[in-house]
């Protein structure tokens, strides 16, 4: 059972049966965030990746 992050809309204290934290993130299965996401109070939280590199880091290249 895998939860993701969503962040919550601002107007809304309760999700999922559970009051807001202070930072407006929750913690919801698919199944728990389906109703709240079909009305719009929660969106999922989109964190931004890193790009993995395949050069060594902290070398020069030799040419």
């Amino acid at each position: 059972m895998d939860k993701k992050t969503y962040l919550v809309e601002p107007g809304f204290d309760v999700v999922n049966g559970m009051p807001v934290p202070a930072n407006r993130r929750v913690k919801l299965t698919n199944g728990e965030a389906m109703f709240d996401l079909g009305l719009g109070r929660i969106r999922p939280l989109e964190r931004k990746r890193v790009p993995k590199t395949t050069e060594p880091v902290g070398e020069e290249l030799e040419t």
